[in-house]
């Protein structure tokens, strides 16, 4: 579950700024996880809310908004897996439908590593096993990678293979997003 809210005015005291701000918020319900969350921002949610922020600003026309801030809550209510690269996508497809400029959507796909195979959006299952993960975000018209996360160990030619499994499946993935906006789209 995604919510936009602004541009507002920004909440930072920092003075004034010709560009706005972006500030990302993930949460799981603590129904979402086989874990029960604690109280406050847990570990994996504050890094959550930071590749998001990463894998959206890139996209998002923040000189278009000085002095401003967009603020974007993601909600997890059932994690099946793959759940950054999903959220990165439902808050792109967010941004666009509340009328925030941006310059391209942002297609997001995980790529894991369980033994020789290489697996494409992963289960919540898939993911235990996994000896490696990549999430890459894509601004598919633009041709540029607004996030790359990796964790595990790789080699080079299995790192590559993941990055262009992930890289392609964003393609396909920037396809449909574009087909739920319709004409609305950037």
């Amino acid at each position: 579950m995604v919510g936009v809210y602004g541009p507002r005015q920004s909440h930072r005291s920092a003075g004034y700024s010709d560009r706005g701000a972006l500030d990302c918020d993930v949460k799981f319900a603590n129904f979402a996880t086989r874990r029960r969350t604690e109280a406050g921002q847990s570990a994996e949610e504050r890094e959550a809310s930071a590749s998001l922020a990463r894998a959206l600003t890139g996209a998002v026309r923040l000189e278009a908004y000085p002095k401003a801030s967009i603020d974007v809550g993601v909600t997890v209510l059932e994690s099946g897996g793959d759940d950054l690269a999903l959220a990165v996508a439902a808050a792109s497809l967010a941004l666009v439908d509340a009328g925030v400029e941006v310059l391209d959507t942002v297609a997001a796909c995980s790529v894991c590593r369980v033994g020789p195979a290489l697996l494409l959006n992963p289960s919540a299952d898939e993911e235990r096993l996994a000896e490696g993960t990549v999430t890459v975000a894509l601004l598919p018209t633009l041709g540029k990678v607004s996030m790359l996360d990796c964790a595990g160990k790789w080699s080079q030619s299995a790192f590559d293979q993941a990055v262009d499994t992930a890289v392609a499946g964003c393609r396909t993935l920037d396809g449909a997003m574009r087909a739920a906006l319709g004409p609305a789209g950037p």
